[in-house]
């Protein structure tokens, strides 16, 4: 028998006193079933992060077997990060590396060690590598984070957003995110141009672009700041504020009610949601319909849902429990 499709609705909180207010407040209604989520990573950003000299390096279909293929692949290179107090940099390895993982390990001009993780918060790019080019001889080494863009086209309009989390010891010491935009003059270059069938786009830290690494580099090289984790730079994060769910039930289909308020009057578009140990569903848009499903067994089940805006910003992961006999 095949499952009813759950729907998802957005209703605008009704307020009589000014239109910021109005459109302050956003309430979701999603028939939720068979999504279950990690514990979310917290980010508590105790220091401001900056990137140094940070440039875009879009890899180049020109240098593919068949120039013809596109080649979807970005590097975000610097010399290195601010915070804390102090500079860190991972240590330079005799050739180039690409590692798995999303992090790598840097150590402070302090002395401290730590380590530095990029993570895809949202948008149409993929898991995170780490590049660390020692050869960068004009630049006195580079590294960063490495992804593929997953969809061009979803490009257009929504970027994607990778979060760094800098931790010690088990403390977080600082978080920033980045942004990857599409650029309709890299996008739309000749065939003998050198971005010609590349990812189309570049990397902004904050409300700054960055320079591609072919593109003249200025005489004082800047020292970015990367805006707090869970943001594309502009405004606040918005916030799911209250979330309906039974503790416990007998149906394979159960309705999830979730209330979230937006920043900055930045519209809420987006919802997902992650069940156990498994990937986080693709971001839904709140004016469609999906088919979700709890499935079967007698078994408790840790539900996250997060939200994201039309800017891309990212609320915090919201978690609740439920318990199936189904």
């Amino acid at each position: 028998m095949t499952s009813p499709r759950p729907t998802l609705l957005i209703r605008r909180s009704t307020t009589t006193t000014t239109t910021a207010r109005a459109s302050a407040a956003l309430a979701l209604l999603v028939l939720l079933a068979g999504c279950v989520l990690a514990p979310a990573r917290a980010h508590a950003a105790t220091e401001v992060m900056y990137l140094d000299d940070p440039i875009t390096d879009n890899y180049k279909a020109s240098y593919n077997a068949d120039p013809s293929a596109p080649e979807r692949r970005t590097w975000l290179s610097m010399r290195s990060v601010t915070a804390a107090g102090t500079t860190w940099r991972p240590a330079e390895p005799g050739s180039i590396v690409v590692t798995s993982g999303g992090s790598v390990a840097v150590t402070g001009s302090d002395g401290r060690s730590a380590t530095l993780t990029f993570a895809t918060a949202s948008g149409p790019v993929g898991t995170p590598l780490v590049r660390v080019d020692p050869t960068g001889a004009q630049s006195g080494g580079r590294w960063g984070p490495l992804v593929t863009v997953t969809d061009q086209a979803t490009l257009r309009g929504t970027p994607g957003v990778l979060e760094f989390t800098l931790a010690s010891g088990g403390a977080t010491l600082a978080t920033g995110s980045v942004s990857y935009r599409y650029d309709s003059q890299l996008a739309n270059v000749a065939s003998d141009h050198i971005e010609y069938n590349g990812p189309g786009g570049r990397w902004w830290v904050g409300a700054t672009r960055t320079r591609t690494n072919w593109e003249p580099e200025p005489a004082t090289p800047p020292s970015l700041r990367a805006a707090p984790a869970g943001s594309t730079g502009t405004g606040a994060r918005p916030r799911i504020t209250r979330i309906w769910l039974p503790l416990r039930t007998s149906r394979r289909h159960v309705t999830l009610r979730v209330r979230g308020r937006n920043a900055g009057g930045v519209r809420i578009t987006r919802i997902r949601v992650r069940i156990d140990g498994r990937r986080w569903g693709r971001w839904i848009s709140t004016r469609s319909r999906y088919t979700l499903d709890l499935g079967r067994g007698r078994r408790t089940h840790a539900v996250r849902i997060q939200l994201r805006d039309a800017r891309g910003r990212t609320s915090a992961v919201s978690r609740r429990r439920i318990t199936c006999s189904c």
